[in-house]
Order: structure tokens, then sequence, then C-alpha cells
């Protein structure tokens, strides 16, 4: 289901921004849409909080992430250090050059699980499970 959450624009005027947190089995996906952040709700990080679970998978889609600024990768990796935390695992998967780039200039590549799409995290995923739990690499 998309979740709603506004942001105000230079002029003063509300933008309506859009995400949606989609659960099956022990995987979260929560795909962002339009700009990521100082401005980015607190909302979505409430919600996150009450599904995080040992052994979740949060999976964050920046396909349609239009911007992002050094606050909001901030706040991503506040949302990822809390996952951890939990005992669960934290991956951006989908961005676009320009994120990427953000990422990179900011020095948070090492910190960032980053997966170019979400199928090569979940082949990650399956082809570890065959694995000894203690072999797992991605946390």
């Amino acid at each position: 289901m998309l979740k709603n959450f506004t942001e105000k624009s230079l002029d003063g005027g509300d933008i309506m921004k859009q995400y949606e947190m989609v659960q099956s089995g022990d995987l979260i996906v929560t795909s962002l849409n339009g700009n990521f952040d100082f401005r980015s709700s607190g909302e979505l990080l409430e919600e996150l909080a009450g599904c995080i679970e040992p052994n979740k998978k949060v999976i964050f889609n920046m396909e349609h992430v239009d911007f992002i600024d050094s606050a909001g990768l901030f706040l991503l990796l506040d949302i990822k250090r809390f996952v951890n935390l939990n005992r669960a695992v934290f991956v951006l998967c989908n961005s676009n050059h320009y994120v990427d780039k953000v990422i990179e200039r900011v020095g948070l590549k090492s910190e960032m699980n980053l997966f170019e799409k979400i199928e090569d995290f979940l082949a990650k995923v399956a082809k570890e499970s065959l694995a000894s739990p203690a072999v797992r690499s991605w946390r």
C-alpha cells in the first residue's frame, strides 16, 4: 500500500511524496519515491520500527528517488544501524547513478550494502542460505 508524506516546497506549498512498504515472509521491501532529504518524514522509520525482527531482510528500493542529500543518506544510515541492532539485514537496491555518486562522495559506500537489483540480493541470500549461518557476509 502506498503511504503519503508531505514536505514543504520552496514557495511554502506542500509536495506529496510516497513510499510503499511490502512485507512477505522475512522480507520487508520499502520503495521510495521522489526526494529523500532532511525533510523526509520520520513516519517511515516509525512504521519500519514496528516491523523489524531478527533475521528480517530490509530492502530499500531506490529506483524512483529523484534526489538525496547528505541528511537523507544519514537518515538511511540511522535506519541501517537500527535494523542491524535488531539483528536484521539492511540493503539498498536499484539506486540510480545520481544516488550512487552522492553515497560515494560522502564516503558511505563501504557502510551501505548496495545491490544493483533486488534480484541480485535475493540470489545472494538464496546462495548463502545453503551455507552455514556463520558464513553469511552481508550483515
